[in-house]
């Protein structure tokens, strides 16, 4: 896979779209068992989004990195509702929107 390195490298996680109590549920399982990368899936629904992040930000436990994984699920003015909402917290979404130029995103 690549061959071995001499760092520890973190574990990662997936985090499929559910609710925020399960999504505590689903981190704390995780958590216990070493895992310290959780890849939390999102989109779709931007109140849930925005409460979901909220609530896995609140409890995340120090050095863990959590990446946020839209997979393309909101158009770009969600894509702006819910960074504008989360700006203060300073996380990382992957593949917010099919696209952020505007030229292309006006083609689909």
């Amino acid at each position: 896979m690549g061959g071995g390195t001499c760092r520890p490298q973190p574990i990662s996680s997936s985090v499929g779209a559910k609710t925020v109590e399960e999504t505590r549920d689903v981190l704390a399982r995780y958590r216990e068992r070493g895992y310290v990368a959780p890849s939390v899936k999102i989109g779709g629904d931007v109140r849930r989004d925005i409460a979901r992040i909220k609530d896995v930000e609140a409890q995340r436990p120090d050095g863990e990195i959590i990446l946020y994984n839209v997979n393309r699920g909101w158009s770009r003015a969600q894509a702006l509702q819910v960074m504008l909402a989360t700006s203060d917290l300073c996380v990382t979404f992957e593949q917010p929107c099919e696209t952020l130029n505007i030229a292309d995103a006006e083609r689909h």
